[in-house]
């Protein structure tokens, strides 16, 4: 997948208020190690609490809605500490403080002209997670494209009249959950059925923003048909939320919900580019700058941090 450059993000707000979030979390960071040191004593726990809380209200004040996210599941795991068995509080402290590490770490590089790649807090984000018994943590939880672009315009085609718009979504749900049924069974030209559906749909609809979602869908479609995307469970998922958005606008619903626009074009991002649609919503909501190479999320830079500044 070519590189597109990473949609724009305004650094100012974030290079205000970046030297108190960092003081924050060090300072966290020192509360969590003395509680760590000592547990039985709850008041560090508190300050670091305190401490994370402060910096996670700083990031959302300047917009980044991932990394709010992110620091969500800080604060939940903070909360967890207070009902651990002693034993377990080593190893769930240093997965706090290797995540809390990790953010100070994304924001500095962040606030010195690194492109804004929320996933490259994906490993950490997933460790915390599944130390909280989350079976699946979902990438999409940090992942925020820009949802503004819109499908390319279409040449004039027979409109559905008003009165029969209702039923011919009907007739196209019927058709999708046939192919998707079938596609679950294993008959991979199930999926042809689901995209012609999604087509049919999308041309009949006049709404920018939810015609802008259908053309996404499509594009996904073409990926599984034409093998540029694995049909791993997260995919199967989604089509059953898709055919779920497809009922909603059947009866009379004219919005998609972020949340679902979002998985969407996440599985689109990280589509092999097998197709002319893949690759204009690739293109147009400029994917490819939002996911982070293989080498960049395996490499360890919490550990190298310390000895990269010794060295300058």
């Amino acid at each position: 997948m070519a590189h597109d450059p990473t949609p724009d993000f305004d650094l100012g707000p974030l290079s205000w208020v970046q030297g108190e979030i960092d003081q924050a979390l060090s300072r966290g960071l020192e509360a969590l190690a003395q509680f760590k040191a000592k547990p039985q004593d709850g008041t560090p726990l508190k300050h670091a609490r305190a401490h994370v809380h402060q910096a996670a209200g700083a990031i959302q004040m300047v917009g980044l809605d991932a990394v709010v996210a992110f620091t969500d599941e800080l604060e939940r795991q903070l909360t967890r500490l207070e009902d651990l068995p002693v034993d377990e509080v080593p190893a769930a402290c240093d997965a706090i403080d290797r995540a809390c590490r990790k953010l100070r770490i994304f924001l500095d590089e962040l606030v010195n002209g690194a492109p804004p790649i929320p996933l490259k807090l994906y490993p950490e984000y997933e460790a915390m997670q599944v130390a909280r018994g989350v079976k699946a943590a979902a990438p999409t939880d940090l992942f925020y494209p820009d949802l503004s672009p819109r499908a390319p315009r279409i040449g004039p085609r027979e409109a559905v009249p008003a009165n029969k718009l209702p039923s011919f979504l009907v007739k196209q749900r019927r058709n999708y959950q046939r192919g998707l049924l079938s596609w679950l069974r294993g008959d991979e030209n199930g999926a042809v059925t689901m995209r012609d559906a999604i087509t049919a749909i999308e041309d009949v609809t006049t709404q920018g923003s939810l015609r802008a979602f259908w053309w996404t869908v499509g594009a996904l479609f073409e990926g599984l048909v034409e093998k540029g995307l694995d049909a791993g469970f997260g995919v199967k998922q989604l089509a059953a939320r898709i055919d779920l958005q497809i009922r909603r606008v059947s009866e009379g619903s004219a919005k998609a919900a972020d949340r679902l626009r979002r998985e969407v074009l996440y599985f689109v991002a990280i589509c092999a580019p097998v197709g002319p649609q893949v690759q204009a919503v690739q293109k147009a909501f400029r994917l490819a700058g939002l996911i982070p190479s293989a080498e960049v999320l395996s490499s360890d830079v919490v550990r190298l941090q310390p000895l990269l500044r010794e060295a300058r």
